[in-house]
């Protein structure tokens, strides 16, 4: 679920989400709302912004004046029953999402139902998150409820940003985000995953290439390159071992077929490897996003493999056993498919 932070300008009227409780980003910042907000910013002399009680993140909007900041976010709901670890990754992407493109994201054409879930009304409108929180929190946990929140986005360049936050009753935790940019450009799309139970115990990250042929582009590849050479003294990570008897080998079809070199996956062993594995992902996410910036619609002539490899990376990850499974066992058969092809997967030509 996507939620503005209640706030204070001085010096100006009163800009106030419902006071104490964290609102719908699609009920409260419509984007006339929205404009609203950010006019209010850009047209005041310097302002300082109070936040409201609570708990709440900023992210940072790029606006056009860089002493001005838009404090945007109030935290997830499901921070305080997933790892912190898990949490603070996924802020981090949000606050980098909002600092490259910040002022050019706008709410996710999504059912605004999927933006929190309950497996025990999964097609139902949730007006009480915390409720359904404290719930999943209290009660045994052997049981196999879960709850899903996403925060959807799209812009000029993406069709649709999807970051999701889930956890089911027996400490199942799970981190999903998928960056897709729309068609006319021959940009890859940002996924990245952690799970856990516990604690992280599988971490993956890549840039899947916009091209049948699985290569990034080589203008984002050789920055990719050279951000990583720029600071010697970091120790990246490697990409996975390709010999017979390694692990890779074990990959899935569907996935190893649309991986990039680029791509990164661990069972990280401790707090060293997580944080080694979220300095790359974010690294990966930076120049990404600064390179979705700079880039110009792709020529006709590309349009063709664009769009078969979007199809088959979707096509390929309603493959997966692992998470259909983990959503049959909480949601069921008919919203499982339901969330999987519709809301998780769901290819566009756009």
């Amino acid at each position: 679920m996507s939620c503005l932070g209640g706030f204070r300008c001085a010096n100006s009227s009163h800009l106030d989400t419902n006071a104490g409780r964290a609102v719908s980003w699609k009920r409260c910042c419509s984007p006339s709302w929205r404009e609203k907000v950010l006019n209010t910013v850009l047209e005041r002399s310097p302002t300082r912004f109070v936040r409201r009680a609570g708990p709440a993140f900023t992210c940072r909007a790029q606006l056009s004046d860089p002493d001005y900041e838009v404090e945007t976010k109030r935290d997830y709901w499901l921070t305080g029953s997933v790892q912190e670890d898990v949490s603070d990754f996924a802020r981090s992407i949000e606050n980098q999402l909002f600092e490259a493109i910040g002022n050019d994201l706008a709410n996710g054409s999504v059912d605004p139902r999927m933006e929190f879930i309950d497996s025990m009304n999964p097609f139902g409108q949730i007006d009480d998150p915390s409720s359904s929180v404290d719930q999943l929190n209290g009660t045994d946990s052997r049981l196999m409820r879960m709850i899903i929140e996403n925060r959807f986005y799209e812009s000029t360049k993406f069709r649709k940003i999807d970051i999701e936050l889930a956890r089911r009753q027996d400490k199942l935790q799970v981190l999903h985000c998928i960056m897709v940019p729309r068609i006319k450009y021959d940009l890859p799309i940002f996924a990245c995953d952690m799970v856990g139970a516990g604690r992280v115990n599988f971490a993956a990250v890549d840039l899947t290439p916009s091209s049948l042929s699985a290569k990034l582009p080589e203008a984002l590849d050789l920055r990719i390159t050279e951000r990583m050479n720029s600071d010697p003294s970091k120790s990246w990570l490697e990409p996975p071992p390709k010999s017979p008897e390694s692990k890779q080998k074990r990959l899935p079809e569907w996935f190893a077929e649309m991986s990039s070199d680029r791509m990164r996956m661990m069972a990280p062993k401790d707090k060293n490897d997580i944080e080694k594995f979220s300095d790359y992902a974010l690294m990966l996410l930076e120049v990404y996003l600064e390179f979705v910036c700079e880039a110009e619609e792709a020529p006709e002539d590309r349009l063709g493999d664009i769009k078969a490899a979007h199809k088959r990376f979707f096509h390929n990850n309603l493959q997966n056993i692992k998470t259909r499974a983990a959503l049959k066992s909480c949601f069921g058969e008919e919203f499982t498919e339901y969330y999987m092809s519709e809301v998780m997967f769901d290819y566009q030509e756009c």
